[in-house]
């Protein structure tokens, strides 16, 4: 059954970018100069 597999990757994959995105959004990453 590979497209179980994919779906549960592709749930992943959404909510780590989700969780990436907001992360950004509400603590934008200071730029480093060095």
């Amino acid at each position: 059954m590979q497209c179980g597999k994919s779906h549960k990757w592709t749930i992943t994959l959404f909510h780590y970018s989700f969780h990436y995105l907001r992360l950004s959004l509400e603590k934008p990453h200071p730029k480093k100069t060095e």
